[in-house]
């Protein structure tokens, strides 16, 4: 998330709609974030996703967020959702290689499919790509998903 406008927090918001309307469980690392911090978006007003800023003006802390979302991963996700540019992010190649250890399934979230819910909202699954759709064949309704950055 480091380093996107405002810690691709529209992403996150968008892809975790569609999930949960899809009848998944969805813990979200940035919904979370908010909840942290006492119900203030943090994640906002902070378009160069500066995480230092983020730490000095709202006491955010790396450590509690990965400590959280690790430990939501370990007891209850049955899958990850990986947005593009994952790779990119420590926290979510730290979160990655979790899920491989533990055997969850993944899910990989195309720019084109982001690009979709970005523009249109959840309710236009009929432009989703290809793979997308036969990653969400296999996937079990109701399935435990945390999203990834």
């Amino acid at each position: 998330m480091t380093g996107h406008p405002n810690f691709n927090r529209e992403a996150f918001a968008a892809v975790t709609k569609w999930l949960r309307e899809d009848g998944h469980q969805v813990f979200s690392p940035a919904e979370q974030d908010v909840k942290r911090h006492d119900g203030v978006d943090i994640l906002a007003n902070n378009p160069r996703g500066d995480a230092e800023k983020l730490t000095k003006e709202h006491g955010f802390s790396l450590r509690h967020a990965l400590r959280d979302d690790l430990c939501w991963i370990a007891e209850h996700a049955d899958c990850l959702c990986h947005l593009p540019n994952w790779e990119a992010s420590r926290g979510s190649a730290v979160e990655h290689h979790l899920a491989v250890a533990l055997g969850l399934k993944h899910l990989y979230i195309s720019d084109e499919t982001l690009r979709t819910l970005l523009t249109n909202g959840s309710g236009q699954r009929g432009s989703m790509n290809l793979g997308v759709r036969q990653a969400r064949l296999k996937r079990k309704r109701g399935e435990l998903i945390a999203p990834l950055f």
